[in-house]
C-alpha cells in the first residue's frame, strides 16, 4: 500500500499528539475500508529542525504551523518562523505545502503562491479532516512521490555509470569552469535525454515554460503577446547570451484559437446529429417488419383455397349466384384481403423511401463529420502542411484565456532594435510562454528549411 509522506511542523506537544492520533485513526480507517493509501509522517518544531527535515525527509506534503518554538526550544508567540520554513520549502523541495494555524493573520505566502498555498484555521477544521482533504489531493501526491523517486533513480544510475568512473577527469580538468555546475547541468541534461527517450507522445504541457522563470531575461522561443498580436523570438540563444546580437528577430505566430473553438463546437454538433440520426434509423428498421404483408398473404391464400375448393367440387349450379352458393362472404373477404395487402405495400414503401433519405442524411453527416475532423487536424502540430508555416499547440492560461494553436508565419518576419528601450520592454511586459528547449530545434529547422531554399522558375521549352 503506497505510503505518502508528510512533514507537520508543530512546536505544541499536545497538537504533535493529536497529529499522530489523527494520522493512525486515519490509517485504520483506510486499510478497513479498502482505501488504498496510507500517511506517514515526521514533526519538526522550530526553523532548525524543520531544515534538517527538508534535507532529510523525503516528503510529498508539509503542513506548517506558522508561530513555532525558537531554535533553542523556548517558547515564543512572537515568532513567525513557519513562514521562513515555507519559503524553504518552496524554494527548495517540491510538494504540497499548506499552513494550518490559529493564526491566519499571520500567514506570509509568496504572492506567486498565494492561490495555490491553502491556509486553513486550526479552529474550523480538525486535523483528521485536513488529512482527509489531503487525500482527496491523492493524484497531485502520488505524482510528486513517483517524480522524486524516478528523478532519484535516473540520477543515481547516472551517477554511479558515467560520473564516478570518470571522477578523475571531473577532478583533473585544467578548465576554469565550476566543476559542481558542471556536473549539474551534465546531470540534468541526462534527466532530460533519458526521459524523453522513454516516450513517443508528449504532454500539450511540455511544449512551454511558463510563470515567473520566463521573466527573467529574453531567450530564445520566448513568445509574447504585444498589441494584439502574438510573436516568438527567434534570435540565436548564443547571440543573446554573448550578447552579440544588434537586433531581435521575430516571426509572428496566427493566433488560431477561435477557429480551433469553432470548429470543436461545429463537431460537436455533428456528432450529436449523428447519434440522433442513428437512434431515427433504428427505430425506422423496427418498423419496416413485412409481418403484416406476410400475414395477409397467408389468409388471402386461405381464402382462394376455400373458393377453389368450393368450385372443384361443384358447390356453384349453374345459374346460381355466389350468394346461393354461400361463397358470397368468401369473396368479400379475398378483396379486402387483397385491398389490406396494398396498403400494407404501400406502407412499407413510404417508410423504406423514409429509411433510404435518413440514411442518406447520415452519410451526409458523416462527410460532416470527417471535415471538421480534417479542419482541426489541419489546425493542430504535426499536420504537414507548407513549409512556410510551422505549428506551435494551444497554450492555455491560468485566468482561463487560451491562446492557439498558433501557426508561425516565417513570411512575417519582423526585428526589434535591441537599444529600442520601449520596444524591448513591451516585448518582456508581454511575454506568457517560453517554448521549451526540446521543441525549439523543430521550430528553427522549420524556419531554416524555409529560408534555405532557392528554387527555380518553371522551365518552359521553346516550340
Amino acid at each position: 500500500m503506497p505510503l505518502i509522506n508528510i512533514l507537520i511542523v508543530e512546536d505544541k506537544d499536545t497538537h504533535v499528539d493529536e497529529w499522530k492520533d489523527a494520522i493512525s485513526d486515519f490509517n485504520v480507517f483506510a486499510k478497513n475500508n479498502g482505501k488504498n493509501i496510507q500517511f506517514r509522517s515526521d514533526f519538526a518544531k522550530n526553523y532548525r529542525e524543520a531544515i534538517e527535515c527538508i534535507k532529510s525527509f523525503n516528503f510529498s506534503a508539509a503542513i506548517i504551523d506558522i508561530r513555532l518554538a525558537e531554535d533553542d526550544g523556548t517558547s515564543n508567540e512572537n515568532n513567525t518562523s513557519g513562514n521562513d520554513v515555507l519559503l524553504k520549502i518552496v524554494e527548495s523541495t517540491m510538494c504540497l505545502a499548506w499552513v494550518y494555524t490559529g493564526q491566519q493573520i499571520d500567514a506570509d505566502i509568496p504572492e506567486d503562491l498565494n492561490r495555490y498555498i491553502e491556509v486553513i484555521d486550526r479552529a474550523a477544521k480538525s486535523k483528521l479532516e485536513v488529512l482527509q482533504e489531503l487525500e482527496i489531493k491523492r493524484d497531485m501526491l502520488d505524482s510528486i512521490s513517483e517524480i522524486k523517486s524516478r528523478f532519484s533513480q535516473s540520477k543515481a544510475q547516472h551517477f554511479y555509470s558515467a560520473i564516478w568512473p570518470r571522477w578523475s577527469l571531473w577532478l583533473n580538468s585544467e578548465n576554469s569552469i565550476d566543476m559542481d555546475n558542471a556536473i549539474i547541468r551534465h546531470m540534468a541534461t541526462h534527466l532530460h535525454a533519458s526521459f524523453l527517450n522513454e516516450t513517443e507522445k508528449v504532454h500539450p504541457e511540455e511544449y512551454y515554460f511558463t510563470g515567473p522563470m520566463i521573466h527573467q531575461k529574453l531567450d530564445t522561443g520566448d513568445i509574447a503577446l504585444v498589441d494584439g498580436k502574438h510573436f516568438i523570438l527567434v534570435t540565436p540563444r548564443c547571440e543573446i547570451a554573448q550578447d552579440k546580437n544588434l537586433f531581435y528577430q521575430l516571426v509572428e505566430l496566427e493566433d488560431k484559437s477561435q477557429q480551433m473553438k469553432d470548429c470543436l463546437k461545429n463537431l460537436d454538433r455533428v456528432k450529436e446529429d449523428i447519434k440522433a440520426k442513428k437512434l431515427d434509423i433504428k427505430n425506422q428498421k423496427k418498423l419496416l417488419s413485412e409481418s403484416d404483408i406476410d400475414n395477409s398473404n397467408k389468409k388471402i391464400r386461405s381464402q382462394r383455397n376455400v373458393i377453389a375448393q368450393a368450385i372443384s367440387t361443384n358447390r356453384i349450379a349453374e345459374g346460381q349466384s355466389l350468394a346461393e352458393a354461400g361463397l358470397k362472404t368468401a369473396v368479400e373477404n379475398l378483396f379486402q384481403l387483397e385491398s389490406a395487402k396494398e396498403k400494407y405495400q404501400a406502407e412499407l414503401q413510404e417508410k423504406t423511401i423514409n429509411l433510404t433519405k435518413l440514411e442518406s442524411d447520415l452519410k451526409s453527416l458523416e462527410k460532416d463529420e470527417q471535415r471538421y475532423i480534417n479542419e482541426k487536424k489541419a489546425l493542430l502540430p504535426s499536420s504537414g502542411g507548407k513549409i512556410s508555416r510551422h505549428i506551435l499547440p494551444e497554450i492555455k492560461q491560468l485566468d482561463s484565456n487560451t491562446y492557439g494553436p498558433l501557426h508561425a508565419q516565417f513570411e512575417m518576419i519582423t526585428y526589434i532594435d535591441k537599444n529600442d528601450a520601449v520596444g524591448v520592454d513591451n516585448f518582456k511586459t508581454g511575454k506568457y510562454a517560453r517554448l521549451s528547449n526540446e521543441f525549439i530545434p523543430s521550430f528553427v529547422e522549420r524556419l531554416g528549411s524555409h529560408f534555405s531554399r532557392i528554387g527555380t522558375p518553371d522551365y518552359s521549352h521553346p516550340e
